[in-house]
């Protein structure tokens, strides 16, 4: 049953209309940000991470209590926030340990059904954050910056991380990356959020 009802939301988001406009896509794009800007207590974490970056050799009093968004693309990837996505729209009760663990059937026909339908997706052309809300882009490359998806089918993936150094200066990057993925509804309100990290090393 659980696969079942999973196909079918699937699908429905795959096959929704695509005939969106600039600016309803504009609309996602700013809702998405404002929401992250107003639940990451911003300015906390600049002043924990001007700290983290003194102690590195890298002190700097140039971060700014802003939240910085990148032209650099992401995809477009659900399997970042696989576990959120799976404990709340199933009630699982389970850590992601467990599910993962013991669940490895489900988990992987869970993957089969999002690469059926994300191949499906790349062939539409769709407009970037660039094409969008280039207004919001900031050539600042140190702070917190955001980097986005393309919208497909009413869903976005948003990633948030932090960096002493610039990002475009091709550096590695160490530690977890904060992971949002956003569904809308047809008049793009949020409709769910789910949460994840990417893990560096």
């Amino acid at each position: 049953m659980m696969k079942n009802l999973l196909v079918l939301f699937l699908f429905l988001y795959s096959w929704d209309s695509l005939a969106q406009s600039k600016e309803d896509y504009r609309k996602g794009y700013v809702t998405s940000y404002n929401y992250i800007k107003s639940t990451i207590d911003l300015e906390r974490r600049i002043g924990t991470l001007m700290v983290a970056c003194a102690h590195l050799g890298n002190p700097s009093s140039g971060f700014r209590t802003e939240l910085h968004v990148s032209s650099d693309e992401i995809p477009n990837d659900i399997n970042l926030v696989l576990c959120d996505y799976i404990r709340k729209k199933y009630d699982v009760v389970e850590s992601c340990a467990q599910l993962f663990g013991t669940n490895a059937k489900f988990i992987q026909h869970v993957k089969d059904s999002i690469d059926i339908f994300k191949k499906k997706r790349e062939e539409l052309e769709i407009y970037s954050v660039a094409d969008v809300i280039p207004e919001y882009l900031s050539s600042d490359e140190t702070g917190y910056v955001l980097f986005y998806s393309k919208i497909y089918d009413k869903t976005l993936s948003v990633e948030l991380m932090s960096f002493c150094d610039s990002y475009k200066e091709g550096r590695n990057w160490y530690g977890a990356s904060q992971i949002f993925y956003f569904t809308f509804t047809e008049d793009w309100e949020i409709e769910d959020v789910f949460i994840g990290k990417k893990h560096y090393q």
